[in-house]
């Protein structure tokens, strides 16, 4: 007695990659809500004493400059995980992209203590804060609505 058995196949295609406009869309809401956080916190970290400091470059910290590095942290983070969705599947970008960000959150932990003169403790704690805000909306929206 001979039992045959059917069995189908069925091409699997792989997932579409996110269009660029989602991904530019994506990194354009990240860096908003960066920068509105950022923000917030410079006038919370002025209230209290924290800030306006000095850097080891002579300038002092504004919120010129603090603008400018969360925006342009956010512009590079999206350029970074749009080039990584064209050469990669979206699982495996969002995994690559999620790593390189933290690796280099975690390169900057050490600007606050080393970059600014005489930094007290309240400084270098609302510079760490500062530095998550400018990271993890950009890492979020980037990865979770692309």
């Amino acid at each position: 007695m001979t039992t045959t058995t059917n069995t189908t196949t069925t091409e699997t295609t792989p997932a579409a990659k996110p269009t660029i406009g989602s991904i530019v869309r994506a990194g354009a809401i990240g860096i908003v809500i960066a920068a509105v956080l950022n923000l917030i916190l410079y006038f919370i970290s002025t209230a209290i004493g924290a800030l306006p400091i000095m850097s080891t470059m002579g300038q002092p910290i504004t919120l010129v400059p603090v603008l400018t590095f969360t925006i342009g942290a956010g512009i590079a983070a999206t350029i970074l995980y749009l080039i990584l969705t064209r050469f990669l599947d979206q699982g495996r970008a969002n995994t690559v992209f999620v790593v390189i960000a933290s690796l280099v959150l975690i390169g900057m932990a050490f600007t606050p203590m080393t970059s600014v003169v005489e930094p007290t403790v309240i400084t270098v704690v609302m510079l760490e804060i500062m530095h998550l805000a400018a990271a993890l909306p950009p890492m979020y929206t980037l990865t979770k609505t692309t």
